[in-house]
């Protein structure tokens, strides 16, 4: 079975503009991003990390990042709630890759094994980032929500949050629940 090319980087910037351009009415600019955002969500299946989902969280964060920022650093709650959903939607995909199965199969030292050693170990830094921020952003989350747009995009965080519980809980995140308290 031959696996698909790597995706390009997936930084903050490009991920934003890649979902801003996703609802666009052309064609020409609305297809293009599509393929993008579903090769970075492909692209745990095929064992190649691009930051993927730590930048879907900066963007559903923006706000506080920024500390509010200027005009130039706004992100639009239509792109957050967006970001939210495409958070929610891949992580069963980054999740259910089983690392200790993958250190397993790692025998030599060829190109792949290396590949390999580089993909588990950005796996691995990218679940604990998401594991130390999204329980922090849920709760700010509940005490902002005052509008509709804030309890949808902290659906989505929930749901997310459970699907990691699913697949990490007890073993890969033993805190979980400490951490939720």
């Amino acid at each position: 079975q031959q696996h698909p090319h790597a995706p390009p980087p997936a930084d903050v910037n490009s991920v934003l503009t890649a979902i801003r351009n996703s609802s666009s009415p052309n064609n020409s600019i609305r297809h293009p991003s599509e393929r993008v955002l579903q090769q970075w969500s492909d692209s745990y299946l095929h064992h190649y990390t691009c930051n993927y989902l730590t930048s879907l969280l900066y963007i559903i964060d923006w706000e506080s990042s920024t500390g509010g920022g200027n005009a130039a650093g706004v992100v639009e709650e239509s792109s957050r709630l967006m970001a939210a959903i495409l958070f929610k939607n891949c992580v069963p995909k980054a999740f259910s890759v089983p690392i200790d199965s993958l250190l397993e199969g790692i025998t030599t030292n060829d190109n792949d094994t290396n590949a390999l050693r580089v993909f588990i170990d950005q796996l691995t830094h990218e679940r604990n980032v998401i594991r130390q921020t999204l329980p922090n952003l849920l709760f700010r989350a509940r005490t902002d929500s005052s509008n509709n747009n804030d309890k949808t995009l902290m659906l989505h965080l929930q749901l997310a949050l459970s699907n990691i519980a699913l697949f990490d809980f007890p073993t890969g995140w033993p805190t979980l629940l400490e951490e939720l308290m």
